[in-house]
């Protein structure tokens, strides 16, 4: 009988909470990354990730470089994570490294040798962060040379969106056909449609990270309700005139009454800056799978320009574009039956392509097609 091969997911942290929270049906499984679904006559999976509460002393000697990092690029480097668990490291089968942070370690380590393990490095916006350098600064060249060393050390490298493979290819100078492009798969069964009947008459954005547009949104938006979930400080003259009926903004939501605010909404919109990395796409997905038409930036980064098609399952606009966005948001404000139909073809479009059990198979094949080739 053929042994379970053990598969271990490095994460930065709380998916433990996360996988609770998932197993009590109170939230989805999407940011384990495809851990839940993999098939588990083949595959034994677990997880290790940054105790928040418990430093150890590989953190207190390494968190003032890991400071430094991020201040100069914007990416941390969690050698400690790697350190404390370095004996399993070397006792699994195969490594899946679930953002830079904790992937750029893994892979230093097996350029100098330490670990000889299988490495499948998934990177989530690297590239854009050294391109936003100056490119004549020794920040830039140095970053730029000792991490394109350790990534070339990995055996494959993962990018959410075919759009992020030639930039990072390009920018770290490592060979395209490393790069392997595999979509972000959301979690279908808990982001649901509602029965439709308690949509309510504003528009809805979600998202936290930097590269979210919301300036340009604001500038967009005239007489709608706007709901925005994040926490970026949003700062715009706009915000300084009474508009508090006008326009709420707040983070601390669960997924539940996340899932509720998709739900009511009257549409969605991700406002977004043109990087690589296919930002925005966990928040269009989950929106999506719950029936919501979506107004989408079109990045460099789109994860599948195929798939992702105007006014079928989405409206794109112009990256920085207001006049874009304001044509799209005024579409879908007179045209309520527009914004059902494309709901509908949305929720299909993640059914079909994007959910976390599809995200799974496609991992499991790349896991097998790397383990191959090292028995071979």
């Amino acid at each position: 009988m053929r042994s379970k091969k053990k598969v271990l997911y490095i994460f930065r942290r709380k998916r433990k909470e996360r996988l609770e929270l998932y197993e009590k049906g109170e939230g989805p499984d999407e940011m384990l990354y495809g851990l839940t679904h993999l098939d588990s006559q083949r595959f034994r999976a677990s997880f290790i990730e940054d105790d928040e509460n418990q430093w150890s002393w590989w953190h207190r000697l390494f968190y003032p470089i890991e400071l430094e990092i991020v201040r100069k690029i914007k990416v941390g480097f969690a050698l400690h994570l790697a350190l404390e668990n370095l004996a399993r490291l070397k006792t699994v089968d195969i490594i899946i490294t679930t953002v830079d942070t904790c992937g750029l370690p893994i892979a230093m380590l097996k350029y100098f040798g330490i670990v000889k393990t299988p490495v499948i490095y998934i990177s989530q916006g690297l590239s854009d962060r050294l391109e936003w350098l100056p490119s004549n600064s020794w920040t830039h060249h140095f970053f730029q040379t000792i991490y394109s060393k350790f990534l070339r050390a990995v055996d494959r490298i993962l990018v959410l969106g075919e759009g992020a493979i030639t930039p990072l290819s390009k920018t770290l100078a490592i060979p395209i056909g490393k790069i392997s492009c595999l979509p972000f798969g959301i979690d279908q069964d808990f982001w649901q449609p509602s029965d439709g009947s308690n949509t309510e008459q504003y528009i809805l954005s979600v998202g936290s990270d930097i590269a979210r547009d919301y300036q340009t949104l604001l500038e967009a938006i005239t007489d709608q309700s706007l709901k925005i979930v994040t926490r970026l400080p949003i700062q715009h003259p706009y915000l300084n005139i009474n508009t508090e009926e006008q326009i709420e903004i707040g983070s601390e939501f669960s997924d539940l009454e996340l899932r509720k605010l998709y739900q009511k909404a009257h549409f969605v919109v991700t406002p977004l800056q043109d990087v690589a990395q296919p930002s925005g796409q966990s928040a269009t997905l989950q929106a999506m799978a719950c029936g919501k038409a979506v107004i989408l930036t079109k990045t460099i980064g789109l994860w599948d320009s195929k798939t992702m098609k105007h006014l079928e399952n989405c409206y794109l606009v112009e990256p920085n574009n207001i006049e874009s966005l304001l044509e799209g948001i005024c579409y879908f404000w007179k045209r309520p039956e527009e914004v059902q139909r494309i709901g509908r073809n949305a929720r299909t479009t993640v059914e079909q392509f994007y959910s976390s059990s599809i995200f799974a198979r496609k991992l499991e094949i790349m896991i097998e097609n790397i383990l191959d080739r090292h028995l071979n």
